[in-house]
């Protein structure tokens, strides 16, 4: 080929180029922007909640960066967009009617992450409407990664902590140190300790599975090492957390709890996992195929020395993306509950006509569960030759925002108690109810055994899910979901088994549990 040939060529790519990006251009401003704005606008509630739990929340402060990741995947892919020419596409259409009718079903039943889901799903499923099947392909990866800017994973808290709990003692059984295990709270002789909720390892998994789907995506080539890498993003902060937690116990151990109590524990817990995201890299990095992912054919040696050197640039970027997620997603400061006892008037009629356990004129104090913002909300101790009982009623004359029966805010123990233990209670027949939930809780060296058990429209259910499903259904069909919550403990003297049958006894002598519900919610 001549140099007169290769100039020419060389014009006319670039004039095709530039005809391209006109195209793309004047498409997007004229049909895609305009519709982003309008959800952004119609909206906005939904994106500023996600917006203030990116800022609030340190489990989901690397939100602020997904959609400038995401943009600058997508600036990335611009040369292989051009080649494509932009379209609309009903099945993008179809894709946004559903994703508000995800974001309707959020609404409906109060559950933000899935009203920010359908919200996220919407934007993605825009690309499709307005650009077409063959942008969406291009463009597959930039879009799917949007989903991490939905804050999602805090559900995993309680299971994390129970595994966490485990895995430390575990491993200072396997040290012949004595101990104690009573669900997240564990005794050795040098102190006591408790697996809160930030000692779970919640946030840096979060953190690390948004990295390691970004290493994967930038460093591989192969499905099944992208695979690999995304399942160990998901092992590796899990069993790492567990050795760093049995790290600190081990240290506050030999100290005689010296080090690793205080401000030291926080800065130990950054520079431990900022070491294992680092090692992770690393390893990541040493099997990487990046350089069979540029070893096209037939391309010329200058544009493959450019290809390998953005795909390098995207790989030394990483690492810096990484530590800013570990930075910003290991902040130890636990957010305590921050609703108030209740503020409606105390109803003195609870179980007025208990005739077989006699009431107390006392009031149980220790005990102040919280069911924010409930129209009418009961207490009562009762006595039998059996034990005492403490009962808390709440009444939600119809559950709208805020004013739920299941939600963040609600609290079995209220502002002081911890939660060692939860479970689903399966009671024996003859109950007017088949399941509770019960939950052990912890304080001042007093622990309880608390019963569940919720009431939405006509019908008792022991399970949040279900609680929160038939709230939907409930409100579908213009009922309102009027519902309540009772709650019985119990102190544990002796053992749990003893003060299970206490509990038993007095569900037992209960009358029409529904009629009473029913009574309070009219």
């Amino acid at each position: 080929m001549s140099t007169v040939e290769a100039k020419s060529d060389s014009t006319n790519i670039q004039a095709h180029n530039l005809d391209a990006k006109l195209v793309w251009r004047n498409w997007a401003l004229k049909y895609w922007f305009p519709v982003l704005l309008l959800m952004l606008v119609l909206f906005y509630d939904t994106g500023a909640h996600m917006v203030r739990t990116w800022w609030v929340s340190a489990s989901f402060n690397h939100g602020f960066i997904i959609p400038l990741i995401c943009g600058w995947l997508v600036y990335e892919k611009l040369p292989d967009l051009y080649r494509v020419k932009p379209e609309f596409s009903w099945i993008g259409v179809l894709g946004m009617i559903a994703g508000g009718a995800l974001w309707f079903l959020g609404e409906i039943a109060s559950v933000d992450v899935i009203s920010e889901a359908g919200f996220v799903g919407m934007i993605q499923a825009s690309v499709l409407a307005i650009f077409g099947k063959k942008a969406l392909k291009t463009l597959f990866f930039p879009v799917a990664y949007l989903a991490f800017a939905v804050p999602f994973g805090d559900q995993f808290v309680p299971i994390l902590q129970d595994f966490t709990a485990e895995f430390i003692v575990a491993g200072i059984k396997l040290l012949d140190i004595p101990v104690q295990h009573d669900g997240i709270f564990i005794s050795i002789p040098a102190g006591n300790f408790l697996v809160a909720e930030a000692c779970s390892g919640v946030r840096f998994m979060i953190a690390m599975v948004a990295v390691g789907t970004f290493f994967a995506y930038v460093g591989f080539n192969s499905i099944w090492r992208k695979a690999t890498i995304i399942l160990l993003s998901f092992i590796i902060p899990i069993i790492g957390n567990g050795f760093r937690a049995l790290f600190l116990v081990l240290i506050a151990h030999w100290t005689d709890m010296e080090y690793a109590t205080g401000y030291d524990h926080i800065i130990y817990g950054y520079v431990f996992f900022t070491f294992i995201l680092l090692i992770f890299l690393a390893i990541g990095w040493r099997f990487s195929d990046v350089k069979q992912i540029n070893a096209r054919q037939n391309v010329e040696e200058e544009d493959s020395q450019i290809n390998i050197s953005n795909v390098k640039g995207k790989l030394l970027s990483a690492p810096l993306i990484a530590v800013y997620f570990v930075v910003v997603s290991t902040n130890f400061a636990g957010a305590g509950i921050n609703a108030e006892v209740n503020s409606a008037a105390e109803n003195a009629q609870i179980f007025e006509n208990h005739t077989s356990w006699r009431r107390s004129s006392v009031a149980d104090a220790r005990w102040t569960p919280i069911f924010a913002n409930a129209d009418k909300h009961e207490r009562g101790v009762f006595r039998h030759s059996s034990g005492q009982v403490s009962v808390y009623a709440a009444h939600y004359f119809n559950q709208i925002d805020g004013k739920e029966l299941v939600q963040k805010t609600n609290a079995v123990g209220g502002q002081d108690w911890e939660n060692a233990a939860k479970s689903m209670l399966k009671l024996p027949s003859g109950f007017m109810f088949e399941k509770v939930i019960e939950t052990r809780i912890n304080h001042g060296g007093q622990r309880r055994l608390a019963w569940t058990i919720y009431y939405i429209d006509g019908s008792l259910i022991a399970d949040n899910y279900t609680a929160k499903l038939d709230t939907v259904v409930s409100r579908l069909r213009g009922r309102g979901a009027p519902g309540g919550a009772l709650l019985i403990s119990v102190i544990i003297i002796t053992d749990e088994a003893a003060a299970r049958e206490t509990l038993k006894d007095f569900v037992l002598s209960i009358d029409n549990l529904e009629l009473y519900f029913a009574s309070q919610v009219q």
